[in-house]
C-alpha cells in the first residue's frame, strides 16, 4: 500500500500490516493465502508476490489482502469476483467512503469494519512500525454466499 504525504514520504507501495493487528483478525478468519505480499511481509504460509500477480491468480477461502492502495479498486473487484466463486477474503484499505471504488465494490461486500484509531503500518525500508497512518482504515469483507447485504461494524485498530 502507498502511504504518501506528510506522515509517510517514502513513496513506496508495500507498507505491511502490523503483525499484532493481523493476529487479532486471524482469530476470526482462517486465512490460507496472503494475496499481496513480499517475503518479509507475508502473513500466511501461502502468499503471492507482485511478480506472481494476485490479481491474476486464484484465491483461496479465506484470503488476506493488504493491497497497494494505488490500485485498490482492482483488488476490491477481484475480491468480489472471487467471493462469487466461493473464495472469501478480507481487504485492508483506507476508509475513503467518497471514492468510486467504495461505492461500486465495498458497499456490495458482506461487511465493512471501520477501524477506531490509526494503524502503524510496517515500513518496507526499516521493517519497523512507522508513524500512524495518514488516514483511517477499514476492512472490507467479501464472504462467499453473503454478498450485497453489507453490514457496518467497528473495531479498534489497537489491541
Amino acid at each position: 500500500m502507498t502511504l504518501g504525504g506528510l506522515h509517510h514520504s517514502s513513496g513506496q507501495d508495500c507498507w505491511a500490516t502490523p503483525p499484532e493487528f493481523f493476529e487479532r483478525l486471524a482469530g476470526r478468519f482462517d486465512f490460507k493465502l496472503d494475496a499481496c505480499a513480499q517475503e518479509w511481509s507475508a502473513k500466511c504460509p501461502e502468499w503471492y508476490s507482485e511478480q506472481d500477480d494476485g490479481l491474476a491468480l486464484p484465491w483461496q477461502s479465506w484470503t488476506w489482502c493488504n493491497p497497494p492502495y494505488s490500485k485498490v479498486a482492482d483488488w476490491l473487484q477481484k475480491a468480489h469476483r472471487e467471493a462469487t466463486l466461493g473464495n472469501s477474503s478480507v481487504i485492508l484499505m483506507f476508509a475513503r467512503t467518497d471514492t468510486r471504488a467504495f461505492h461500486q465494490w465495498a458497499l456490495n461486500a458482506s461487511e465493512v469494519v471501520f477501524l477506531k484509531g490509526r494503524l502503524r503500518f510496517i515500513d518496507p525500508t526499516t521493517q519497523q512500525p512507522g508513524m500512524p497512518a495518514p488516514s483511517p482504515s477499514m476492512l472490507v469483507i467479501f464472504e462467499a454466499g453473503k454478498l450485497g447485504d453489507c453490514r457496518f461494524t467497528t473495531m479498534s485498530a489497537k489491541g
